[in-house]
């Protein structure tokens, strides 16, 4: 019996251009390791999404429902379970910082 692949999950909070979605791109191209794929997940359409369809990446949008939704986290860790994660890598864009 064959043993499903792990997964590297990448997240990241924003969907626009920047150098934090760019790091997040290329970290999600280029990270090759044995016996490991690479799945994203992002919060909505826009130029990430098309940079993820470009690149061959495959990923999933997962829709942020508020601050510390249930539903949201039902189903990243439905997500987690089904891509067989074991390793997350998550990018926070600080231009979402709300600290001055």
């Amino acid at each position: 019996m064959a043993t499903k692949k792990r997964t590297i999950l990448h997240a990241i909070d924003t969907t626009g251009p920047g150098g934090a979605e760019t790091v997040f791109l290329d970290i999600a191209q280029q990270l090759q390791l044995p016996d490991f794929e690479n799945f994203a997940i992002i919060k909505g359409p826009g130029w990430v999404e098309d940079q993820l369809k470009s690149r061959g990446i495959r990923y999933h949008i997962v829709k942020p429902h508020g601050l510390l939704s249930i539903p949201y986290y039902v189903q990243l860790l439905k997500l987690i379970r089904r891509e067989n994660v074991a390793l997350i890598h998550s990018i926070y864009s600080a231009q979402h910082s709300h600290i001055h």
